[in-house]
């Protein structure tokens, strides 16, 4: 399930955003849909299953026009906290393991039964915590799907049988292999799979903070050039070829080309660099950057859905809830 807030055009009275709000809903992919009047943005509920153009192209449907993604919302930031706690405990239990068959100190410090039923124990709690991966193996196979998460299912399920018959054999002095407790595989199986799962959702947590950032680049009003003065009109109302005016330390809000003065810009939000570009008539200029020295005049060359930021926001987006072509690479050979 993801959050998706787009700023929408043209929608001026409550009948419209009650439209709006109910058209989307009968979408079986979409869970609710609230539209903000008064900010013009309408924030969507949805399955990952349906991509942000399929939303906006079901609201240019209804006659309106999405202006791009405000904010995204999917992960929390995950706790790290946990891992280490676990991680803590899958030390000491490793050492109790190989204390006892290479005899190190410490090796008898429990009991051979005793140090059986704590690593059966603490197993059993592994299993509990690694549910969802589980879970997520098991939907794998019944959809047919041959991926990552089913044969992590596979060894996990293979290990703990394995291991626990071999647990209950050794308990009763049967054990066939008594110095190999398979049950070790299974934790540190769950354990370096949550590892992935954790820095997984770590990065998902700072895109969704870069969308953030861009969303503070306001889709709202620029100085249009109309004859020999300047009119503050709404961003979506700007076309182009029109001219629009940008003062020192402004944003720049739509793509262009400069037609008047000269200056330095800041594009790390663009480009990563954060070395001022110096820009003289004829440069190209990119939504996002910010303007540093002189009062410039750009020649608008892309609207507001168009734009270099309504791109990044939404590719970014778009990239949360798609495989990397490496994890692609890996289903294909699983």
């Amino acid at each position: 399930m993801k959050k998706v807030v787009l700023r929408i055009s043209g929608v001026t009275n409550i009948d419209s955003c009650v439209r709006i709000e109910k058209m989307l809903k009968k979408n079986p992919n979409i869970q609710n849909a609230t539209m903000d009047l008064k900010e013009n943005t309408i924030t969507i509920l949805c399955k990952d299953a349906i991509t942000i153009d399929e939303i906006e192209i079901e609201i240019d449907n209804l006659g309106y026009e999405s202006l791009g993604v405000e904010l995204f919302s999917n992960e929390k930031k995950t706790n790290i906290i946990p891992l280490i706690v676990l991680g803590i405990i899958l030390l000491i239990l490793f050492y109790l393991t190989i204390a006892n068959n290479f005899h190190l100190p410490l090796y008898n410090v429990l009991k051979e039964k005793t140090r059986l039923i704590l690593l059966g124990g603490i197993t059993i709690a592994f299993l509990i915590y690694g549910l969802d991966l589980m879970w997520k193996g098991l939907k794998a196979n019944l959809q047919g799907r041959s991926i990552l998460e089913s044969l992590v299912l596979l060894s996990i399920l293979a290990s703990s049988i394995f291991g626990f018959i071999n647990l209950v054999f050794e308990l009763q002095g049967k054990g066939s292999f008594p110095n190999y407790h398979y049950l070790e595989v299974t934790i540190f199986l769950i354990y370096f799979m949550k590892i992935g799962q954790y820095i997984d959702n770590r990065n998902r947590y700072n895109l969704e903070v870069e969308i953030s950032q861009l969303a503070k680049t306001k889709m709202n009003k620029v100085n249009r050039k109309e004859e020999d003065t300047y009119k503050e009109v709404n961003i979506e109302e700007v076309r182009q070829k029109d001219q629009v005016l940008c003062l020192p330390g402004d944003k720049v809000l739509l793509d262009g080309v400069l037609v008047s003065g000269s200056s330095h810009f800041d594009e790390s939000l663009i480009t990563g660099e954060s070395t001022p570009v110096e820009k003289t008539i004829g440069s190209n200029i990119q939504s996002g950057s910010i303007n540093y020295e002189n009062e410039i005049e750009y020649s608008v060359e892309r609207e507001v859905k168009d734009s270099t930021i309504s791109d990044i926001k939404k590719q970014v987006v778009e990239e949360l809830h798609k495989k990397g072509h490496s994890s692609k690479r890996i289903d294909r050979v699983c």
